[in-house]
């Protein structure tokens, strides 16, 4: 699967070694490439801080959002 060349994605992996979300990414990608596209659109969003804030996201408090 190709990702962004310049976002570094690291996906959570159970202790199986099983990553369900590049799972859900590579099945997406076959089945559905313009979602695909479009997931990969907003994860290229979270390079930019700007998408960091309201209303993009919720503020938990001590500077996370």
């Amino acid at each position: 699967m190709r990702l962004l060349s310049r976002l570094r994605v690291e996906f959570y992996e159970t202790s199986a070694g099983i990553a369900p979300v590049r799972e859900f990414l590579e099945e997406l990608e076959q089945s559905d490439p313009g979602d695909h596209a479009a997931v990969l659109a907003g994860l290229a969003k979270l390079r930019n801080g700007q998408y960091h804030r309201e209303p993009l996201s919720k503020a938990l408090g001590d500077g996370l959002f």
